[in-house]
């Protein structure tokens, strides 16, 4: 991108952002969608509405297959977008997970 005072670069993808074969994590509320950029597809992943619970971050792993979602209630879920199968829950923080990574060990940080 050319601009008044330098030049930007922009990166096509990174892992954490987009899935594999271009799928995109979308958090609205209580769901996590996963809309297919290249066939404009929209799948939904999770759905919390009988749990009333607010999804507060999402984040591909490294491998562009699984995803973790955080939630206000502070858990924390581990899905698989090839079955679209919750793998793991996991519990035990003390606030809601406003922000969700995976470190070059593929460890989960919050």
């Amino acid at each position: 991108m050319d601009t008044h005072a330098r030049k930007y670069q922009y990166k096509k993808s990174s892992p954490g952002q987009w899935g594999a074969k271009n799928v995109l994590a979308i958090a609205l509320g209580q769901r996590v969608y996963l809309w297919d950029a290249s066939t404009s597809f929209i799948l939904e992943l999770v759905n919390m509405e009988e749990e009333e619970v607010t999804v507060t971050s999402v984040r591909w792993a490294c491998d562009g297959r699984h995803i973790v979602v955080g939630m206000y209630n502070c858990d924390v879920q581990l899905w698989d977008t090839k079955s679209n199968w919750q793998l793991r829950k996991m519990k035990g923080h003390t606030n809601r997970l406003g922000s969700l990574d995976w470190n070059v060990d593929s460890n989960l940080t919050s």
